[in-house]
C-alpha cells in the first residue's frame, strides 16, 4: 500500500512494505521517479485524496501502472 499526500508542488509518498518515505515533484519527471520507487515493491493499493487538476497527472500514472 502506498499512502500519499499530494500538493501542487510535491507528491509525498510512504511505502508501507519497508517504511521508506520520499517526496517527488508533481510533474512528469517526478511521476517517472515515483513509478521507479513504487516498482521496488508489490503495490496493491494507493491511497490519496483526488483533488482535481492537482492529481490529474498522478491519476494517469496509476492508470498506466495498474491497467496496462
Amino acid at each position: 500500500m502506498i499512502p500519499s499526500d499530494i500538493s501542487k508542488a510535491t507528491l509525498d509518498i510512504h511505502r508501507l512494505s519497508d517504511g521508506k518515505t520520499m517526496s517527488f515533484s508533481n510533474c512528469p519527471e517526478g511521476f517517472k521517479l515515483l513509478g521507479k520507487f513504487c516498482a521496488k515493491t508489490a503495490v496493491t493499493r494507493v491511497v490519496y485524496e483526488a483533488t482535481g487538476l492537482i492529481t490529474a497527472g498522478l491519476n494517469a500514472l496509476w492508470a498506466h501502472i495498474f491497467l496496462w
